[in-house]
Parts: C-alpha cells; sequence; structure tokens
C-alpha cells in the first residue's frame, strides 16, 4: 500500500509540474507571438519611412546634381538685366569673387560646375542692382559684405 500511495503521490507532482510548465510555455508563446507581431509592425513602420527617405535621398541628390539650374524663376520675378556697357574696376570684381566664394561656402557648395552657374545667374543681377539682389527675389538679399566694410 505505501508503494502505490508512494507512486500515486509521485504520479500526481509530476501532473501538477507538468500542468504548471504547460501553462508557463503557453504563457511564453502568447509573449512571443505578441512580441513578433509588434515587430512586424515596428518593420513595416520602418520599411514604408525607409522608402519616403529613399524618395527624399533622390530628389535631394537630384537637386544637388543640377545644381541651380534646377531652380525655376518665372520672368515676373527677375527683371531681364540691360547689356553691360562700361568698365568695371578691379575693386568691384574682387569684391563679387569676395562674396560668392563666402557664399559657396556657408552653402557648403564644392562642386565647380554648380559654382559656375550660381555665379552666371548672380553676376548679371548684381550688375543691374548695383550689388544688391533686388527686392523682386524675396527681399533684399545680400549675397555677402564688401571687403572693404571689414576693414573698418
Amino acid at each position: 500500500m505505501c508503494l502505490t500511495s508512494n507512486s500515486d503521490s509521485m504520479q500526481e507532482l509530476l501532473d501538477s509540474q507538468r500542468k504548471k510548465l504547460t501553462e508557463r510555455n503557453n504563457t511564453l508563446k502568447a509573449m512571443m507571438m505578441a512580441l513578433k507581431e509588434e515587430t512586424m509592425v515596428m518593420k513595416m513602420a520602418l520599411s514604408i519611412r525607409i522608402e519616403e527617405l529613399k524618395e527624399d535621398l533622390a530628389l535631394c541628390r537630384i537637386a544637388m546634381g543640377k545644381g541651380v539650374s534646377s531652380a525655376t524663376l518665372s520672368n515676373e520675378d527677375v527683371l531681364k538685366s540691360k547689356e553691360f556697357v562700361g568698365t568695371k574696376s578691379a575693386c568691384d570684381v574682387d569684391n563679387f569673387l569676395w562674396r560668392m566664394e563666402n557664399y559657396f561656402r556657408s552653402k557648403g557648395i564644392t562642386d565647380d560646375a554648380v559654382k559656375v552657374n550660381i555665379a552666371s545667374i548672380f553676376l548679371p543681377i548684381l550688375q543691374f542692382y548695383g550689388g544688391e539682389v533686388g527686392p523682386q527675389i524675396k527681399g533684399n538679399v545680400r549675397l555677402g559684405r564688401d571687403k572693404s566694410s571689414d576693414v573698418n
């Protein structure tokens, strides 16, 4: 009788431990499923965001590759400059080049082709307006300061 009672109690103990382990296993499975679902949702959101950023990067690369030539200006925004007749002093040319270099440096422009595009757009405008970009272009914006103003 003692042997069967020990056997029965051992069987009960094993059954209770099996039940606890099964419950724990089911809980862990449910947690893993929730984590997998959360991970999939996050992965989808990140994939969408990555695609958006790739599109933005492609647009930025296109814009940087084209430089200023991609900017569209209407004829209403900027008056056509008159053909330059006369002479410019070396100081005026030096000031223009100095302002352009400061502008390029501040904007982080290093590509020479982009620099040429920008300078070829702004030189006639600066000549027409006497050193200032006209109010037709979003306010009185100066490209830089004259070097002569730093001497004072």
